[in-house]
């Protein structure tokens, strides 16, 4: 697949503001059973350092032959502790 964007989100009323994901975007040709690590930093949105949270993300994709007009979002959550 190819990835073309990343969005994060709260479910508190404020916000997150976040960098560019690393590596930067569009991530092309992700193979399937392939991981990958992609990082970012954010701040707002209720995040404490040392306690843990939830983040929720959007990942925007499509295959690669069929290209971006087929694009397809996947959502999901990522609860850690943060640093």
């Amino acid at each position: 697949i190819d990835v073309t964007s990343i969005n994060v989100s709260a479910e508190s009323a404020t916000a997150y503001s976040c960098g560019a994901p690393t590596p930067a975007l569009p991530i092309s040709s992700w193979k399937s059973g392939e991981i990958k690590a992609i990082t970012w930093t954010c701040s707002g949105g209720g995040i404490v350092s040392g306690e843990k949270s939830k983040v929720l993300v959007t990942i925007r994709y499509n295959s690669v032959a069929s290209g971006s007009t087929y694009g397809k979002d996947v959502k999901g959550e990522v609860f850690s502790n943060v640093i």
